[in-house]
């Protein structure tokens, strides 16, 4: 599951929540099972920055009940 190809789906920055609505319109391909969400948060990894920051952008229960039903396996 940990290994192998995966869709990366650019979220824009002025997105907070990652909601199912917001997941389902992003026309995410059939058949995939590893998801990688490019968001604000990554600038922070890539800074090196190791503080904590309360503004991270986040998957909400009904975007995690979405993930689940339509077999993604893996995000990243």
């Amino acid at each position: 599951v940990l290994v192998g190809p995966a869709y990366v789906l650019r979220i824009p920055d002025d997105v907070s929540l990652i909601t199912a609505d917001s997941l389902s319109r992003a026309s995410i391909p059939e058949g995939v099972s590893r998801l990688l969400l490019r968001t604000r948060n990554s600038r922070w990894w890539q800074r090196g920055d190791k503080e904590f920051h309360r503004d991270f952008v986040a998957i909400t229960a009904d975007g995690a009940a979405w993930l689940v039903a339509h077999d993604i396996r893996l995000v990243g």
